[in-house]
């Protein structure tokens, strides 16, 4: 099988007898492809050696088999093969199987790719809407701030300490507006409006 392998173009780095030793292997290398023979040696055949093979390494598993028993096959089908073969293997069932098997991980690698990146989107979208709700709620509180110190603006005319404060208090309500702004900026419902700023005022302020 391995001479076949090569022939055909494959590297086949490992070959082990028994099914820690195909575990071992597994860790160390993690092949695109593990072809598992049922009947090996220890105390773990093929089909109990595929089924302890991480589900996270997506590692495509075709089984070999002289035999074709229906118990066989249905522990076999449990582990979730790629497919079997019989032996003796011809070349062109190895080869289209391999390359079945090949195409259809790479497919679904990719599928997982892209549904990984829906999931981060959508993640996003959900939390620019959280971001907008936010934005909006304390737009209204700051509304309420800001008229209110308007009021007390009137009649602090005579006091200086209490006209400093209420400065501050109108730069902070200011400062929130902005922090709203961006806040809606994030969650898509005004344009992103960048510029320039000076780190010294800003840390100053």
């Amino acid at each position: 099988l391995r001479q076949q392998l090569t022939k055909l173009g494959y590297d086949a780095p490992v070959a082990v007898v028994s099914g820690a030793q195909a575990l071992q292997s597994i860790e160390a290398s993690r092949p695109d492809l593990v072809l598992m023979n049922i009947n090996i040696e220890g105390p773990l055949d093929g089909i109990a050696t595929a089924a302890r093979i991480p589900p996270e390494y997506h590692i495509p598993v075709i089984s070999l088999t002289a035999y074709s028993e229906d118990e066989t096959l249905k522990r076999a089908s449990a582990t979730s093969p790629y497919g079997y073969l019989l032996k003796p293997i011809s070349e062109r069932e190895l080869y289209a199987m391999l390359q079945v098997t090949l195409a259809r991980n790479y497919a679904e690698s990719t599928l997982r790719i892209a549904d990984g990146r829906l999931r981060e989107a959508r993640k996003i979208e959900a939390i620019g809407q959280i971001a907008g709700g936010v934005a909006h709620q304390f737009n209204n509180i700051l509304a309420i701030i800001c008229g209110n110190l308007e009021l007390l603006s009137d009649q602090a005319n005579d006091d200086p300490v209490a006209g400093r404060l209420l400065q501050e208090a109108f730069s902070a309500s200011v400062r929130g507006e902005k922090l709203t702004q961006q806040l809606l900026a994030f969650s898509r419902q005004q344009p992103l409006q960048p510029g320039t700023v000076s780190v010294n005022d800003f840390i100053s302020g």
